[in-house]
């Protein structure tokens, strides 16, 4: 079976979905990497967690000898995703002048690591098997953080900071928050195409993360996933209307949240203040401010990757006594990839960013297939929670893995529809099942 990532150029996938016990495995591995990373986060060291990094080395070990195993997919498709690449080269090269370089190059490799992860995810699972093990993994993960919510309030529940909000399995509750959303995103769009009990099982599913999602009082996730249901309910009315459909989809959405605030006499304060945010966004925007102090300062390059807020690192300890609590991060996407990397990395990633719309819009607006909309609603999603949560080129985070995921699936259908027109559907494109969003017993061969 066949699909192209280039023009003229045809890539082979080996036959046979993944199995049961091959999808358990990496949803044990994700679990087990999240509550480790939980712990080391705890400790609050530029050391980390040993077992941390045992599992997530064990992970990117798979996921290296899976790619090479799938290699007749995995290559081109690298060849293809020079602008990820980009992201990872400049966060190895940062090492170079970086305020702490053996700790650069660790989480450098690390980010490497997790994005093979993602290689090997869309190498070796059709879209709707990857979909349907990233649902289980979040299930998973949800049922576990509701248990330590009811059972273990001391572990499930956040006790300082934002004390009572549910934080489960996760290390802080907008990391159990962005994960709900994702899930919810992904049950809602795969509930049209399943029957019987696993319409069930997704709904229920989509009742536990919304559950979760509330409990955890993360504002960001759930305007991002008010965003993106608007979103989906335009995307479908307008496709295939290839001019200005971006700006009509855009458009259409912010026009439309602009309305419905107005009509109801909110403003921008008030929607805050409505979910129980303060106008400076709990006080992101006083760390925005300071941030912007420390990009100018190195506005180049930057810092180096994940070094700025280490415990010993250049300023964590004065933005802790100016704002009266201590940050772990920009609490913006954007502005933590500049500080990382500076205004040039910056311009990279925001490059890479278009090129991701650009490919997951083009597959969307060129397919008949529903799940062909998960790739373009994933990054508009983590975009859209990257405005207060950064996950851009986090490494061992699940919410990267998804992105880059969503990328690579747009890469890997980028020139599908012209490869159908050129072979027999029957004979060569038998893991169509897989993308239209029926069950398939069948991979690209």
């Amino acid at each position: 079976m066949l699909v192209d990532v280039s023009a003229g150029q045809e890539v082979k996938r080996v036959a046979g979905e993944p199995s049961l016990l091959e999808r358990l495995l990496f949803v044990a591995i994700m679990l087990l990497g999240i509550a480790l990373t939980r712990v080391a986060a705890g400790e609050d060291s530029d050391s980390g967690s040993l077992p941390a990094e045992i599992v997530w080395a064990f992970a990117y070990l798979l996921a290296m000898v899976g790619i090479y195993a799938e290699r007749e997919t995995a290559y081109p498709l690298i060849r293809k995703s020079l602008p990820l690449l980009l992201i990872v080269g400049i966060a190895a090269l940062s090492t170079l002048w970086s305020y702490d370089p053996a700790l650069t190059l660790r989480r450098a490799f690390g980010l490497f690591g997790t994005t093979a992860i993602a290689f090997y995810l869309v190498s070796r699972y059709s879209l709707r098997a990857f979909l349907e093990t990233l649902v289980l993994t979040i299930n998973a993960s949800a049922i576990i953080s509701l248990f330590m919510v009811v059972v273990t309030p001391e572990y499930g529940l956040m006790q300082e900071r934002y004390q009572g909000a549910w934080q489960g399995l996760f290390w802080e509750k907008n990391r159990l928050g962005g994960v709900m959303e994702i899930g919810i995103v992904t049950m809602l769009l795969m509930l049209p195409s399943t029957r019987g009990r696993y319409r069930i099982y997704l709904w229920c599913s989509v009742v536990l993360c919304a559950v979760l999602l509330g409990g955890s009082r993360s504002a960001t996730p759930i305007v991002a996933l008010l965003f993106v249901l608007l979103c989906l309910s335009v995307m479908f009315r307008l496709r295939r209307k290839k001019i200005g459909f971006a700006v009509t989809l855009v458009g259409s959405a912010l026009v439309a949240l602009a309305v419905c605030a107005h009509l109801v006499g909110y403003g921008p304060e008030d929607v805050l203040l409505l979910l129980g945010r303060d106008p400076t966004l709990t006080g992101r925007t006083e760390i925005w401010s300071y941030v912007i102090r420390y990009i100018e300062q190195k506005p180049v390059l930057g810092w180096g990757y994940q070094v700025f807020w280490e415990v010993d690192g250049p300023v964590r300890r004065y933005l802790m006594k100016d704002l009266g609590w201590e940050p772990v991060s920009a609490h913006n996407g954007f502005l933590e990839i500049a500080l990382q990397f500076g205004l040039v990395g910056l311009a990279v990633f925001m490059a890479f960013l278009v090129e991701a719309l650009r490919r997951t819009l083009r597959l969307f607006n060129s397919s008949d297939e529903r799940l062909d909309a998960w790739p373009l609603l994933a990054v508009i999603s983590l975009i859209v929670m990257n405005v207060a949560d950064p996950t851009f080129a986090v490494y061992n985070e699940l919410r990267w893995v998804v992105f880059v995921t969503a990328f690579l699936y747009a890469t890997l259908g980028y020139h599908r529809k012209s490869t159908r027109d050129e072979f027999d559907h029957s004979e060569h494109l038998g893991f169509q099942a897989g993308w239209n969003g029926t069950p398939s017993n069948g991979t690209l061969r």
